[in-house]
């Protein structure tokens, strides 16, 4: 006897058995049984009559899938059969609306036939063979569980309807019908009902506390004992958010492993399971993926939380589409949502898209790229266009607020972390509400879409690079053309490429000219001209395509005249925009002068612009001298505790974070999109400081610096600017007006 809906839950906190690791196709739990499951785990832990009514909508769903049938299919491979089976299921990121489109009846069934290759067919026969080995698996451990929490379970009836449903794995499918017919919903009591439903709750209340403290088992593995502090910190975050994690997000994660029931390796398992977590976590795991002291396999997993996410369902989006159909048309956009790919294209931490189609009725201008003439131009956009739709994942909002929560929790644990107090990390709960705020910006369409159409003017240029080898490539960045803004989603231009991290794969050079070059552009924006900046311009937010060769005319070697070569272009299209914003002058010459304070080692300097940029409304300390106090307490512990001079920066610009002072979130975006151009460059194994990205813009505009910098603060200072004389020195001496500093009287 193999009483399947009670072990399937249990499957995911064991061992897979041996042949499995050496699985090459995909193994699926039977969509109906796996259905069945998800009904009662949605119950666990509610009424008794919220569990009566799960069971009788899961038993009611059976009846429902075996009536229906989208047509016969013939296998003609193994691979097939798995999609037509157990694997054609839309995959769902929340729980009860899973279950919402399967009482609506939103499934399908197909009547899978003999397959006419017998081999084809012994392959298959194989494969459910191999269902019911991992089946039986774990068949004595799940009616142990069962039995815990209700004695006798096998001479109940809840054990005799479990058995009468799923009596045999390979025969199942055949008798279901017949036994449903046999067994209507009208004769199964409500004891037996609440048996059912509570033996599954005392396995899922067991696999909730596995889930809770799988953080703490995973987070041991995945930094590097060699960086004690980033141990300490990836120990810590992962350990303390599970166990604080929300019950619906945790049967969500459950939910998620149960529709990968194959995968046994700890690490990947928390990939799939992090897709179910906050966006705040997300969001702070995709900067700590590319720190030094994460293992590589853990790097693997955290660098797929930029853009390789699960994203929800088309059942969901479809219904944020329904209700914009008319809004679209009055604005000239008309489409189909049946010629809309249902499968994301991407899914990244807060949106995902899809591509598409739409037919406008009225025109739009766009700036695209031409590749007849090899230019960016301005084109009248009319008839059906391939497009892709932007969404904002429903329930985002809610998850973020939960998260900044969790979060808190998490942060205070880190900040008293001794290991961390001593290696002078970085206070993390003054991050926390800055980390939210960048989210709810991201979720905010209206201030997206017009980051978006700012980055169309800021971010379009083109570059003619010279690489390393002397071979010269052309650079085209642009941004998508902008459609439609709606409620809940925006329609962009379709554009082909790949990311940053897979151009350097295949093309190291090219992929560290289009770093190079966009780093340049961001400083010159962010910090120098406009004060606009995307704050999260990660590799995943570049598409980078080789195009057709352009042809420009470049001055003859030896003969007088210029001649026409022919040279390699890529098309870079910047995405994303859900985090930014435009820093006002000022602003902007307060985080520059902190850094430059910071980098100088003038404390005094460090306080007093700190002081003046804080938002005070905001802020935990309210007395200056208080201030002051516990900020000069911090810059003696670094004085004593600095190995070297770059761990000194950052001690210095700690103790700002540890004075209880809070800054503008604007200021705090303009610091994390300044980090996130650090990381770009690590990924194109290019290394570069706060020094090294201004030293780039200087050396073309070297008038800048003095523009921004020369503010009373630095101008009543003492000249003794030694550290930024070190620090023009290590920049090359492309800021060779930094030497003005010194000479306030010329």
């Amino acid at each position: 006897m193999r009483a399947i809906l009670l072990f399937l839950i249990f499957s995911i906190v064991l061992n897979v058995p041996a042949w499995a690791e050496s699985q090459s196709e995909e193994l699926h739990w039977p969509k109906e049984a796996l259905i069945f499951v998800k009904f009662m785990l949605a119950s666990s832990g509610k009424s008794e009559a919220e569990k009566i009514k799960a069971f009788d909508d899961a038993y009611r769903f059976l009846s429902a899938y075996w009536s229906k049938s989208n047509g016969a299919i013939v296998p003609s491979s193994l691979q097939e059969y798995v999609k037509f089976s157990d694997g054609n299921r839309e995959l769902f990121l929340n729980l009860e609306t899973e279950l919402q489109s399967y009482r609506e009846g939103n499934f399908r069934r197909f009547d899978i036939l003999e397959a006419r290759d017998p081999q084809v067919q012994a392959e298959i026969e194989a494969y459910r063979a191999k269902q019911a080995e991992l089946a039986e698996t774990y068949l004595d451990q799940a009616l142990a569980a069962a039995q815990t929490s209700t004695p006798n379970f096998r001479s109940t009836p809840a054990f005799f309807v479990l058995q009468k449903l799923f009596s045999d794995w390979n025969q199942v499918r055949d008798q279901t019908p017949q036994l449903l017919a046999s067994f209507p919903l009208e004769q199964i009591d409500q004891s037996t009902k609440l048996q059912v439903a509570n033996a599954f709750e005392g396995i899922f209340s067991k696999v909730m506390q596995e889930i809770r403290s799988l953080g703490d088992m995973v987070g041991q593995s995945m930094a590097t004992p060699d960086v004690p502090h980033i141990q300490a910190s990836v120990e810590t975050l992962f350990g303390e958010y599970f166990r604080n994690e929300t019950d619906p997000a945790i049967k969500n994660m459950i939910s998620g492993l149960l529709d990968d029931p194959g995968e046994d390796d700890n690490i990947k398992r928390m990939g799939i399971v992090l897709q179910y977590a906050a966006p705040n976590l997300l969001k702070l795991l995709q900067l700590i993926a590319r720190q030094d002291g994460i293992s590589p396999e853990a790097v693997e997993v955290l660098t797929k939380l930029e853009d390789e996410v699960q994203g929800a369902s088309f059942y969901a989006i479809r219904q944020l589409l329904e209700a914009e159909i008319a809004d679209m048309a009055e604005q000239g956009i008309h489409i189909d949502i049946d010629k809309i790919d249902p499968v994301a294209l991407k899914a990244a931490t807060i949106g995902q898209i899809h591509l598409g189609e739409v037919e406008l009725s009225i025109p739009q201008e766009a700036i695209l790229y031409d590749e007849d003439s090899g230019r960016l131009s301005q084109t009248n956009l009319v008839g059906p266009l391939k497009v892709v739709f932007r969404f904002t994942k429903p329930g985002s909002e809610q998850r973020a607020e939960e998260g900044r929560e969790i979060m808190r929790i998490v942060a205070r644990a880190m900040d008293n972390h001794p290991v961390l107090i001593a290696a002078a990390a970085p206070k993390a709960e003054p991050m926390v509400d800055a980390l939210y705020e960048g989210i709810v910006n991201d979720m905010d369409i209206p201030g997206t879409s017009r980051r978006h159409q700012t980055g169309i003017e800021k971010y379009s240029f083109e570059e003619l690079v010279s690489l390393p080898s002397g071979e010269k490539v052309r650079l085209v960045f642009k941004v998508p053309h902008l459609f439609y803004v709606g409620k809940s989603f925006t329609i962009l231009e379709a554009v082909q490429g790949d990311k940053l991290s897979s151009v350097y794969d295949v093309e190291p050079t090219v992929a560290q000219a289009i770093a190079n070059r966009m780093s340049f552009k961001w400083f010159y924006e962010a910090y120098f001209m406009s004060g606009f900046f995307h704050a999260d311009l990660h590799p995943g937010n570049f598409m980078a395509k080789a195009v057709k060769d352009s042809i420009i005319s470049v001055k003859r070697r030896v003969l007088p005249g210029r001649r026409n070569q022919s040279v390699p272009t890529y098309v870079i299209n910047v995405l994303d925009f859900g985090m930014g914003g435009v820093a006002g002058f000022e602003l902007r010459r307060g985080v520059f002068g902190m850094m430059v304070a910071a980098m100088a080692f003038d404390s005094k300097l460090l306080a007093q612009i700190a002081w003046r940029e804080r938002l005070a409304e905001a802020s935990e300390v309210q007395d200056e001298e208080e201030f002051r106090r516990r900020f000069f307490e911090s810059i003696e512990a670094a004085n004593r505790n600095a190995t070297d001079k770059k761990a000194k920066v950052r001690l210095y610009i700690n103790a700002v974070n540890e004075s209880g002072i809070t800054f503008d979130p604007i200021m705090a975006g303009l610091m994390r999109g300044t980090v996130i151009n650090s990381l770009v460059a690590n990924t194109v194994k290019q290394p570069t400081t706060f020094a090294g990205f201004v030293g780039r813009v200087l050396r073309r505009h070297p008038a800048l610096l003095k523009s921004l910098l020369m503010s009373d603060d630095l101008l009543e200072s003492e000249p003794r600017w030694v550290g930024i004389y070190d620090m023009a020195r290590k920049a090359r001496n492309k800021a060779a007006c930094w030497l003005n500093l010194a000479k306030p009287d010329q």
